[in-house]
Parts: C-alpha cells; structure tokens; sequence
C-alpha cells in the first residue's frame, strides 16, 4: 500500500485535496503557463494516492480552467488569461498576501459597483440598501450577525447595479 504524503492534508475528499495542491502550486509559480503537468503515475505516486484519484483532481482542474488535457499528450496549465472559469481556493487565503490581493480586489469591485449603482438604482434598491445599512448600523453591529449584515449591504449595492455579473461576483468574492 501506497504512503499517503502529508503535503495534501487530510480533511477533504483526496481528489479535491490534490487538485488544491497542484492549484496553489499553478498559483504559486511552481508549474508554470504552458507546462505539462507530470503523468498519472507520477502524480500518484508524488501524493500516495491512486491514479483514479489524480484523474478526478485533474478532471477538477480542468473544470476550473486551470488546466488543459490534451488526449495522449497530458495535461497542460494554462495562463491566466486562457481560463475559462474563476476559482479562489480557500486553503491559499490563509496566506495573508493572497487575502490581502482579494480585498484590493473587492475594494475596486465595490467602489465601481457604488458608482454604478447611484446611477441606475430603483426606489426598491434603495429601500434594500437602506434596510441594510439600517441592520449594520443597529444592535446587530456588536453582534455575531455584524458580518452578515455587512455582506447583505455590500450585495444589496451589488444588485442595484442592474448587473448580474457584478452581483455574481461580489456575492462570490464576499
């Protein structure tokens, strides 16, 4: 029997835990645009899984738009600007410089979404985002619920906007 290895951690599902492994290394520089990721096999054997294992996390990876499998050749990372799906890994926010890049990007997000939404808003928009910053600015503020108000105020501007996809994402990155 196969040594499972450390590096992927061990609460997840084992397909899930490889494909965030080979994700933080794509993130991180480690595999770069372009590269072949090494076989099955190897990757079985790097991770003490089975190869059915890798084959789901690189089917996850592929999914996400992290990767490209090309039949009989491997599988490839792509660029960031080649992917065709976006995916934040929670295991990669625990370092403080990738949560501090989501929060930049929350901020301009947010600032564009305010200025969008002034423009476009309803009477009923307004009437969410006021019940909203009602809700922060009240008895929940010093309770547990302070966050959720805040998310609620932040998605209330989101959708005033009119814009689906900005409510999607800020809803997604919150």
């Amino acid at each position: 029997m196969k040594q499972r290895s450390s590096i992927i951690g061990s609460v997840e599902a084992l397909p899930h835990r490889v494909a965030s492994h080979l994700s933080r290394e794509i993130e991180g520089g480690d595999i770069i645009p372009g590269a072949r990721l090494p076989t099955e096999s190897q990757l079985a054997d790097k991770f003490g899984v089975s190869r059915n294992v890798v084959r789901e996390a690189i089917a996850q990876l592929r999914a996400d738009g992290m990767i490209e499998a090309r039949q009989g050749v491997g599988a490839f990372v792509m660029a960031p600007e080649q992917r065709t799906a976006i995916r934040i890994d929670r295991e990669a926010l625990k370092d403080q410089r990738n949560m501090e890049q989501l929060f930049e990007l929350r901020s301009i997000l947010e600032t564009e979404s305010a200025t969008l939404a002034a423009a476009r808003c309803t009477s009923d928009d307004l009437d969410a985002i006021k019940a909203a910053l009602d809700r922060m600015g009240g008895e929940e503020r010093w309770e547990d619920g302070s966050i959720e108000a805040d998310l609620l105020f932040h998605r209330a501007i989101a959708r005033a906007t009119g814009n689906s996809y900005i409510h999607t994402f800020i809803s997604f990155v919150c």
